[in-house]
Order: C-alpha cells, then sequence, then structure tokens
C-alpha cells in the first residue's frame, strides 16, 4: 500500500481494535456479575443472555488478536466486515423478534454509561455500520491497489491460432 494509505489503515485498526477491547471487557465484566438478566435467554438465540455475552466477548478479542498480530490487511478488513454484520443481523433480528427489549450488547456496564440506552443503542449501531463501511472501503481500496494477476498474453481476447 502507499504511505497515506497504510497510516490510514493502521488508524483505523487501531482504532476498531480499541473499541473491539473495550466492549469485550464490558461484556466480560457483566458475565462476571450477578445481574438478574444474565440467566434469562437471550431471545435471539435462546440461550443464556449470560453465554451470548461471553461467545460475544471472546469473538472480539479473538478479532482483537488477529488485528494485532495478524499480517494480511485484507483478511484484517474482512473478519471486521463479517464481524459487524454479524453484530447488525443480531440487532436487526433482536428488534424483530422482541421489538421491547433492548440490546444488552454491553452487559450491566452499558448502565454506568451517563447517556439514555436508546441513546446508547443507536450510537453502537452507528459505529457498527461505521465499521462495515470502513473495513468495505478497505478491501475495496486494497482490491484497486493489488498487482493484476493477469498476464498481458492473458489478457487478450483475440488468440492468435
Amino acid at each position: 500500500m502507499h504511505g497515506m494509505d497504510t497510516n490510514v489503515t493502521r488508524w483505523y485498526v487501531a482504532v476498531v481494535r480499541l473499541l473491539l477491547l473495550l466492549t469485550a471487557v464490558a461484556k466480560l465484566l457483566s458475565v462476571a456479575g450477578e445481574a438478574r438478566f444474565l440467566a434469562a435467554p437471550d431471545p435471539v438465540f435462546l440461550l443464556p443472555t449470560r453465554a451470548v455475552l461471553l461467545m460475544a466477548a471472546l469473538t472480539e478479542l479473538a478479532v482483537a488478536a488477529y488485528l494485532t498480530w495478524g499480517r494480511s490487511p485484507t483478511l484484517k478488513h474482512g473478519i471486521l466486515l463479517w464481524l459487524a454484520c454479524v453484530f447488525l443481523v443480531y440487532r436487526g433480528t433482536l428488534r424483530f423478534a422482541s421489538p421491547s427489549t433492548p440490546c444488552r450488547c454491553l452487559g450491566w456496564v452499558g448502565d454506568l454509561i451517563p447517556v439514555p440506552p436508546h441513546f446508547l443503542e443507536r450510537g453502537l449501531e452507528a459505529l457498527l455500520i461505521g465499521i462495515v463501511i470502513g473495513s468495505g472501503l478497505g478491501l475495496w481500496r486494497l482490491r484497486r491497489i493489488a498487482p493484476s494477476r493477469e498476464t498481458p498474453a492473458d489478457s487478450n481476447p483475440v488468440r492468435a491460432g
């Protein structure tokens, strides 16, 4: 990649990695707690909310680890795009299956953030959409600057024969 592209990508990946680590810690702190909602079934997966938060936190930590030590920028953007899409589909399914149930995506730690719950939910959704856009653009830019795999002879549609 070119110099400025590399810097933008590094900053983007660093910011998303930090966000993933923060949300994973919030989920893990919640899982370690005793809030009543943790034992209730998640409206989407029908598993205890504690188990769903734990699976999400471990997934976020695994992605953050790859963002830290992985080598492939394409894979980094691809994993981020996949994860953000999975979380957005979960939120859409939750809204459809149980419209009155707020997303407890940060567990009880989300209750400590001094903003109304619906603002927090919309803010987290906006971040996910930002990750979809950022990673989609990152993949597009990587594809555009990647050298062509065709040789000049292969790209000629007319064959001498």
